[in-house]
């Protein structure tokens, strides 16, 4: 088994480890474009063991060229770092994370905003996107 598959299956059998705590993934989407990828995100991380109770539309708020997965108070490190992989993975590209330390989630939180270019502008479209 390879770096990235070991690391994969760690996170898994953490995640199922710790089935009545999973973690909760938040997905931000700048546009309606954005929407067909946010839901395969959703999917995944479902299927691995996270909460990710839906999708919301930030619009402007959203950042401009660069996805941010922003992790709340002291939730995993290694979680978001994994939620970095699962975005390069689907093809949205590299992402930063940024920790908010003024908030205490009971379970590990993170929230996954897509930027506004990816899906929209022409030199961000990718196949999850679903209109390359």
């Amino acid at each position: 088994m390879g770096g990235r598959e070991a690391a994969s299956a760690e996170v898994q059998a953490r995640l199922e480890e710790g089935h009545d705590r999973r973690p909760l993934a938040c997905i931000q989407i700048a546009d309606e474009g954005q929407r067909p990828l946010a839901e395969a995100l959703a999917r995944r991380l479902t299927a691995a063991g996270y909460d990710a109770p839906g999708i919301e539309r930030v619009g402007e708020k959203a950042p401009a060229r660069a996805n941010v997965i922003r992790v709340q108070g002291k939730s995993d490190q290694g979680l978001a770092r994994w939620l970095v992989k699962v975005l390069g993975g689907a093809g949205a590209g590299e992402a930063r994370v940024r920790t908010l330390r003024n908030v205490d989630p009971k379970v590990d939180t993170y929230e996954l905003w897509l930027d506004r270019d990816l899906c929209v502008a022409p030199d961000r479209q990718v196949a999850a996107c679903g209109r390359t």
